[in-house]
């Protein structure tokens, strides 16, 4: 027989993260683990200039949402008309897309 895991559904108000030791580690500079806010997403980083994508907290098991980098790049595209890879485009991209800013008020 199986055992049920439970997940948290909420984030820890005090940290803004899923529990206190993933704030305390990705303040830790020695420790290469970093929060995007403009994607919504927990990453490892790799050697090099190399990230690897988290889905799960390795401390609480809290599951991750989804990571927004694919669709904020679409909607770059499709409001701005703006390549956010294009590295002379990049400077013109809102500064709305720079933050969860972008995310939270289209309810992603």
């Amino acid at each position: 027989m199986t055992e049920k895991v439970k997940i948290k559904k909420i984030v820890d108000k005090k940290t803004g993260h899923c529990c206190q030791l993933m704030a305390k580690f990705i303040d830790d500079p020695r420790i290469r683990i970093s929060y995007y806010p403009d994607w919504r997403g927990y990453y490892l980083e790799t050697t090099g200039i190399g990230v690897q994508l988290m889905f799960n907290c390795p401390w609480c098991g809290f599951k991750f949402p989804e990571d927004l980098s694919d669709k904020r790049a679409k909607i770059i595209k499709k409001e701005c008309k703006i390549d956010p890879y294009d590295d002379e485009q990049a400077g013109k991209i809102p500064e709305e897309f720079k933050s969860e800013e972008w995310w939270k008020k289209r309810e992603l």
